[in-house]
């Protein structure tokens, strides 16, 4: 859990997400391409500010120990999860 890279995971969660809408025909072929970039662009850049965002938190705290190692990883937890 201490490797688990959030960002790496946003273009597969984009892909599969916009792969249903198209089966479900909310979107066309045309419009796959696109909708996969925009959303994968917003929510890398979520991810990588709520884990920044978690790592400040940690120096302004003085955090130590396993508060300092998982709470920039459960800060960005939640965006990756809301792309489901």
């Amino acid at each position: 859990m201490l490797d688990l890279e959030l960002t790496s995971s946003v273009p597969a969660i984009s892909v599969i997400r916009n792969s249903y809408q198209l089966l479900c025909g909310n979107t066309d072929l045309a419009a796959l391409i696109g909708n996969i970039a925009v959303d994968s662009a917003g929510r890398y850049a979520a991810v990588g500010t709520a884990k920044m965002l978690g790592t400040s938190a940690v120096v302004i705290l003085g955090l130590t120990g396993w508060p300092a190692i998982l709470l920039p990883v459960f800060a960005a937890t939640p965006v990756t999860a809301a792309a489901v």
